[in-house]
């Protein structure tokens, strides 16, 4: 089997939803090692959502297939000491957030 075209990069996901873990799972099919961090207990919503349908089909949709995750509590400092350790592996990051709540 060949090498894959982005083997050995190493992508940190800190998204949730939609756009940043899919961004993930194409970049892990394609050879990249992609670390997907979660806040612990919760995860990624899209985990409990039930699967899409195309024409009464059920289509299979998991983001995080190809990924390697990690659950943190997003709590300082220890969260951003964990950040800094998995972001100094990272080629790329990939992150898409919740607007701040007032």
């Amino acid at each position: 089997m060949s090498e894959m075209p982005l083997s050995g990069l190493t992508v940190l996901e800190l998204g949730h939803s939609i756009a940043a873990p899919y961004a993930g799972l194409v970049l892990a099919e394609r050879g990249a090692e992609v670390i997907k961090v979660e806040r612990t207990g919760v995860g990624n919503p899209v985990r409990d959502w039930g699967p899409p349908y195309t024409d009464g089909i059920a289509t299979p949709f998991a983001p995080s297939q190809s990924c390697r995750c990690y659950a943190t509590a997003i709590h300082p400092p220890a969260w951003w000491q964990r950040l800094k350790a998995l972001n100094s592996r990272a080629f790329a990051n990939l992150g898409k957030f919740e607007p701040a709540r007032s």
